[in-house]
């Protein structure tokens, strides 16, 4: 097997001459060169008629590099200590003729990565590690590689590139200041580079930003036929919806005129000819951290477009998605009928499909896909397993210990564990952290992100008056530790249409109010009244701030202290509607007063929401002060205010 990058792009009214991004340059070119001759194919000469080539897929890993979770003591089987077995299993059946493919979203969501990413700054990225061992093809970014600051992300994109020696010569700002766990330098040093690929994250002049190439060219040898294979990359479009512009300055996520922002339109109008006249290749693979959406895309659902792509284009072979954690394997029919396979491993399995070469240059993609399932009776790879156990005795230590004491003497903490609906002594705890870390913000606005039904209250054993808490806790309570805090200001008029907008998501049922989602928040810090049998846009009522009307707070001097998820909004990508309400957002530079991640208290931590969380009663218990159900609290903000939601109509 042999590899290309890059070539002749094609922008319209024009062509010229891409030299590529970093991963060509000089210093990098001993990596691929290794995996180019590393990797030839098998085949010369007359050989036999036909080989296998198989394609192999993961998606959405989220942080899993280890065997046990750190937050639950828990075992875990869907990860790339399993997946390095399977793609052993497959590469001693199938030799040199498989291609390996990541479908993004690998930097964010366990407790290792969390620690690694927000205590160590990303250095020594046990994700990139983890790709460089096994020994992948391709990786396509998901969304959540863009959670974090563009120092963090350079140091995992120089990582799945460079070797030590390279890593020591890069700019300060994305230099490794933490030492190197054991091991990894053997991997650095002498595994293949891994391309990071995708076609639409992009310059403001169309061309590729600098840590990314849009496709790669493999060829594989039957007989004397030798195959071009492309694999062309997309990133989710979506990722304005949710990240701060300063993790992806100057860029953009679909070309300029690709206004609907589809990946149709992206492979029609640039790429096709790109890879099937310039580059003539005879197989196509477009991968995407992308769900796989329904046959129409609009802004409400863009996130989600693989089904689209395929029923809307020809010349694709086959279609790798993600992003929305669901095992797929269907047949799709394109824009001329033919059944073009979709794979998504879901988070939990390696995906498989066998592509046939025969010496005649006629190929067979197999209609039917398998999937491998990630779980226990696959073993883990223990060299790879070595390699992580530094990462996991790390978190697990970080996790493991209290940090505060709560108290239950002037009263139980309460039972409510919807959040959405009813206010509760843990979220009133979460807006007391984000108020006393936000520079004397008096408004806190969050939604319902626990999981496991979690609250403070399990923590007292029987009749116990008081109760330890740790940060394996904090993450039971705000699982998100990937969302920012920011602290904004805000007029009256501003917050309450936000208000009014997030309360569209109750529906009545009957009697009951129901209500969900990342669109949904409460306020805290202003008293108020949902009645959702009102219309929409009318449910907001008694609304008061500091004991006046807050519609009469005119002038923007409210300061609120919210995340960055909800902030990351523009007119171009609203999907919640706070935008269209406030007109604020990480731009809004005579709005955006406090930004966690850029101050000496709260850098350490990367800014974390979650983690903020733990600091705030690091800070209590260094007072010498046990934690009580804010309502109770003198030692709180003093903005603690009611909010109540009902099924009727307004009075």
């Amino acid at each position: 097997m042999n590899i290309i990058y890059g070539g002749v792009f094609m922008f319209k009214g024009f062509s010229k001459k891409w030299k590529g991004p970093a991963i060509l340059s000089a210093v990098l070119l001993a990596p691929l060169v290794m995996m180019s001759s590393c990797l030839s194919g098998p085949g010369t000469g007359d050989g036999p008629d036909s080989v296998e080539l198989a394609i192999l897929t993961t998606t959405d890993m989220h942080g899993r590099i280890y065997n046990i979770n750190p937050l639950n003591g828990r075992s875990v089987n869907n990860t790339y200590l399993k997946t390095a077995t399977v793609i052993k299993e497959q590469r001693a059946q199938y030799g040199a003729n498989t291609l390996l493919i990541d479908a993004g979203d690998i930097i964010q969501g366990s407790a290792m990565t969390s620690f690694n990413v927000n205590s160590e700054g990303g250095d020594w990225n046990p994700m990139a590690i983890s790709l460089r061992y096994i020994g992948y093809d391709a990786f396509v970014p998901g969304n959540h590689e863009y959670n974090y600051t563009v120092d963090i992300q350079q140091k995992f994109y120089n990582m799945l590139r460079m070797n030590t020696t390279q890593l020591a010569a890069v700019p300060e700002s994305a230099r490794m200041k933490n030492a190197m766990p054991p091991g990894i330098d053997a991997v650095l040093n002498s595994s293949p580079a891994v391309p990071a690929v995708a076609a639409n994250i992009l310059n403001p002049d169309g061309t590729p930003k600098s840590n990314f190439v849009p496709y790669v060219v493999k060829t594989f040898k039957v007989g004397r036929k030798t195959f071009k294979v492309g694999i062309l990359g997309f990133e989710n479009v979506n990722v304005p919806n949710w990240d701060p512009r300063s993790h992806y300055p100057d860029t953009l996520f679909s070309h300029s005129d690709n206004t609907a922002q589809t990946y149709a339109y992206e492979w029609t109008q640039y790429w096709s000819k790109q890879l099937k006249n310039v580059e003539k290749c005879d197989i196509v693979i477009a991968a995407a951290h992308s769900g796989f959406g329904v046959s129409e895309v609009n802004n409400s659902n863009k996130e989600n477009q693989m089904r689209h792509l395929i029923e809307n284009t020809t010349g694709i072979d086959l279609v790798i998605g993600g992003h929305d954690h669901t095992p797929r394997t269907e047949l799709v029919k394109n824009k001329d009928g033919k059944d073009v396979p979709y794979l998504n491993a879901g988070c939990n399995n390696v995906t498989k499909n066998i592509v046939t070469l025969n010496k005649d240059g006629t190929y067979a993609v197999a209609l039917e896909s398998e999937q491998i399932a990630l779980n226990a009776d696959v073993a883990d790879d223990e060299g790879l397993k070595a390699l992580m156990e530094t990462y996991y005795t790390k978190a697990d230590a970080f996790v493991q210990v209290p940090i505060a004491t709560l108290s239950a003497e002037d009263g139980a903490w309460d039972k409510v564990n919807n959040f959405f609906i009813t206010q509760g002594d843990a979220y009133d705890l979460v807006s007391e952290a984000q108020l006393w870390a936000a520079g004397g913000a008096d408004v806190s606005i969050t939604a319902d992100v626990h999981r496991n039904n979690w609250i403070p209250s399990v923590l007292f054993e029987g009749s116990a008056k008081t109760a330890s808490i740790s940060l394996k806790n904090i993450y039971d309570l705000y699982q998100f530790d990937n969302n920012l805090l920011y602290g904004i200001k805000l007029s009256g008029p501003e917050l309450l249409a936000w208000m009014e907008e997030t309360a569209k998501y109750y529906t009545v049922n009957g009697n009951a109010v129901e209500g969900s989602g990342y669109g949904l928040d409460h306020v805290y810090g202003v008293s108020y009244e949902v009645y959702a049998g009102n219309p929409v846009g009318q449910r907001i009522k008694n609304a008061v701030y500091k004991g006046r009307p807050l519609a009469e707070h005119t002038a923007p001097d409210i300061k609120v202290a919210l995340n960055s998820y909800r902030l990351s909004a523009s007119a171009e990508n609203d999907s919640y509607g706070w935008f269209k309400a406030t007109g604020v957002n990480t731009d809004s530079k005579d709005r955006v007063y406090f930004v966690a991640a850029e101050t000496p208290e709260f850098g350490p931590v990367g800014g974390s929401a979650t983690l903020i969380i733990g600091e705030y009663l690091k800070a209590r218990t260094a007072k010498g002060e046990s934690v009580k159900p804010p309502r109770l609290d003198k030692n709180v903000s003093g903005n603690y205010t009611k909010w109540t939601v009902s099924p009727s109509k307004a009075p």
